[in-house]
């Protein structure tokens, strides 16, 4: 009887120990298979974002471009209280350079990093643009890592 409930035990463990291959959750896609309208458009809603600082005009996303979230986060007022810490700190903002983009297979969704350039080059900082189809979902700036950190 104990040598049946062993043998159980060891069943439920190597059955349990066994490995499990998990889909990743992002992939590094080539900048040569990204569509270059979706990368323009990226590439537009980032300058937009980031020239607005330079120039104290931002002229909010339309419908088709952004998401409501996005449209309804990113104010003018917000946009004016980020910029004028970002002058203070690193200067004016001079351009971007598209280093990588990630793509999450499962929702579809495309993450365009970007290195944003700056009067003073201190620190790198990074921008990323989230794009769904051709609408952006979600901006976010951050310090510059070689290695994406979701």
């Amino acid at each position: 009887m104990w040598k049946n409930g062993v043998l159980c035990l060891f069943i439920c463990l190597l059955v349990s120990c066994k490995a499990r291959h998990a889909a990743p959750r992002s992939v590094v896609k080539p900048l040569s298979e990204v569509d270059a309208s979706q990368k323009n458009r990226a590439y537009d809603v980032g300058l937009r974002v980031l020239s607005a600082c330079n120039s104290s005009r931002f002229q909010p996303f339309k419908p088709g471009e952004a998401t409501d979230q996005l449209c309804q986060n990113l104010t003018a007022e917000r946009l004016t209280r980020t910029c004028q810490k970002y002058r203070a700190k690193y200067g004016t903002f001079k351009g971007l350079r598209l280093v990588e983009v990630i793509e999450y297979p499962k929702s579809g969704l495309l993450v365009y990093r970007y290195k944003a350039s700056y009067q003073k080059n201190q620190t790198l900082k990074e921008l990323r643009v989230t794009m769904d189809g051709t609408r952006a979902t979600a901006l976010e700036t951050r310090n510059w890592t070689d290695d994406f950190t979701p």
